[in-house]
């Protein structure tokens, strides 16, 4: 708000804030559940799966969503004085991609997910 006063009244800002919001509390809530879970002697297999696909899938939605919103100010390097946010979105940008691949794809977790968390055949 401070930065782009002119998107205080716009509803896809106002959207993808919220989104954001939302995605941030369920990661979160993700996360907390498969703490507890080590904490009581579990393995959270297929919940940290459900974790990493949640988290590395909203970290490219909301990092997209910003980058619509604040255009190609969105993209401009730390090195750039007028970079919002002093360029932290466009290298969460650029790096959110990656989390798709480490720690096994996506698809693999799915699998995990499918397999082990219900049971599923191969």
């Amino acid at each position: 708000k401070a930065e782009r006063p002119e998107l205080e009244g716009d509803a896809f800002a106002r959207n993808a804030v919220a989104d954001a919001l939302m995605r941030v509390e369920v990661a979160r809530a993700l996360a907390t559940n498969n703490a507890a879970m080590v904490h009581s002697g579990l393995i959270p297999t297929m919940e940290a799966s459900m974790g990493k696909i949640w988290t590395t899938d909203s970290r490219e939605r909301v990092n997209d969503a910003f980058m619509d919103l604040l255009g190609r100010s969105g993209g401009m390097q730390a090195e750039n004085g007028d970079a919002p946010l002093d360029g932290a979105l466009d290298a969460a940008w650029r790096g959110a991609p990656v989390g798709r691949f480490g720690g096994g794809t996506n698809d693999i977790q799915r699998r995990i997910i499918a397999n082990r968390g219900l049971g599923l055949p191969r």
